[in-house]
């Protein structure tokens, strides 16, 4: 049983009495919006639950996740490398756990390397939000000439205020990386440097689990992102 949801609580809601009324067997989260609390309710109705990156402190679910640190540590590697030196951070208020983390480690990397970092949050994990983020960073005296953001919806619309608002160039004048590989990053109009969740071995793990014909102990399993080099960053310092 496949359901797609909307962000609210409500529709969050309504989807899961859906599979409770359906007698589901497992209950796969694919979001960090739906509270701890339909995790339990699932939990209590005997539904095997696999959660995808998420880090709630509960028993008894299995947790998949991305390696948010590689993530964070790659996308400040590859901004070194490019030589850039007032780097900036886009997040959004979703506050989600892999969002946070992928701030806190690219902040503190960068803060151990001697390059402080700018972090701006506009608004939610939109497109307006990023577009609105350069905005401000470019309002600035001191914009930033390296950027990192932690999805690539963010990424889109950070690219596009930076170019058409104010006349930057990518790669030349401003180095952007993204996170999640997106369709749209890959269009020939953005070529974003992103990267990839390995959707399908963590698809192939869900199936592994859930179908195993002894249950298998619910643990953590976090996988490793893929680097996907396009043109949104210099391959070295000019």
């Amino acid at each position: 049983m496949v359901i797609n949801t909307g962000t609210d609580e409500q529709s969050v809601a309504s989807a899961m009495r859906q599979t409770l009324n359906y007698r589901a067997d497992a209950t796969v989260f694919l979001s960090g919006t739906p509270s701890a609390k339909l995790i339990e309710t699932s939990l209590a109705n005997g539904q095997q639950v696999v959660l995808i990156n998420r880090d709630d402190p509960l028993t008894g679910c299995h947790n998949l996740g991305l390696d948010n640190e590689v993530a964070s540590r790659e996308a400040f590697f590859l901004l070194r490398r490019a030589g850039c030196h007032r780097l900036a951070l886009v997040t959004s208020t979703a506050h989600t756990a892999s969002l946070i983390e992928r701030e806190r480690v690219f902040v503190a990397v960068a803060e151990a390397a001697g390059l402080p970092v700018t972090v701006m949050a506009a608004g939610p994990t939109t497109y307006a939000s990023g577009y609105e983020s350069a905005r401000r960073l470019f309002g600035r005296s001191d914009g930033p000439d390296g950027v990192f953001c932690v999805t690539d919806l963010l990424a889109l619309g950070f690219m596009d205020a930076a170019r058409h608002e104010f006349g930057l160039t990518l790669p030349d004048q401003l180095c952007l990386v993204g996170i999640d590989d997106i369709e749209e990053g890959a269009w020939e109009s953005y070529k974003l440097t992103t990267f990839a969740q390995p959707f399908a071995e963590m698809g192939d793990h869900v199936v592994e689990l859930l179908s195993a014909p002894v249950p298998v102990t619910p643990g953590r399993r976090i996988f490793e992102p893929v680097p996907i080099w396009r043109k949104s960053v210099r391959a070295s310092a000019t």
